[in-house]
């Protein structure tokens, strides 16, 4: 069982950070990407935990998501339409819907939007 566990992808932690960060800010901003369905399960995991913490209308809650993402625009648009959308909600903030292949290697790729 992986019980807590983040996926790796197999990559540097930095380059990995630097992905999941730049497909949250393309998802917040846009509210819906084309990805590989691997990358989309990996932002799942790291764009909820922002999401809980959006709901939270604090100066604190707004720092702590500017550390995390850095960018303005992003972290003004999670806490002031994406947080209270989701203040109900207990969890599941994305959807994630397999789309087709890539045609250069056969990746498969999926639609990753919110609920």
């Amino acid at each position: 069982m992986r019980h807590r566990r983040k996926r790796s992808l197999k990559w540097l932690t930095g380059y990995r950070n630097a992905v999941l960060k730049n497909l949250a800010i393309d998802l917040i901003l846009r509210e819906h990407i084309e990805t590989s369905v691997v990358n989309a399960k990996a932002l799942r995991e790291f764009i909820e935990p922002l999401l809980r913490r959006a709901s939270h209308q604090e100066a604190r809650v707004r720092q702590l998501l500017f550390a995390t993402l850095g960018h303005r625009s992003a972290v003004a648009k999670l806490i002031r339409d994406l947080g209270p959308r989701f203040a109900s909600r207990r969890g599941g903030y994305l959807s994630i819907l397999k789309t087709s292949t890539r045609r250069g290697d056969q990746n498969e790729r999926a639609l990753v939007h919110f609920v």
